[in-house]
């Protein structure tokens, strides 16, 4: 399994993220607390959600990118490919 998330310490622009989100894609994902602090605020979005907000984010060559988020999904992307191409290989 794997995660998009963003974390601050602001509740309000989480909330704002989160508001976004759902307006554009209609995402739910999930809020909590980041650590054990509790001192960040933590929006996360799962596996298939987490794909189309892969895609949402970067569907234009000249679009804004958070650019090491952007490199960590694709290369989580890569190695779900590569277990999803072994395991139908078997």
């Amino acid at each position: 399994m794997f995660y998009i998330s963003f974390v601050c310490r602001s509740k309000e622009y989480i909330d704002w993220v989160r508001l976004e989100i759902w307006g554009r894609a209609k995402l739910k994902g999930y809020m909590g607390c980041a650590k054990k602090k509790k001192i960040n605020y933590q929006l996360k979005y799962a596996k298939k959600e987490a794909i189309k907000l892969f895609h949402l984010m970067n569907y234009r060559e000249n679009s804004i990118q958070l650019t090491r988020k952007y490199l960590k999904i694709k290369e989580s992307l890569a190695i779900v490919n590569q277990v999803n191409e072994r395991s139908m290989a078997k």
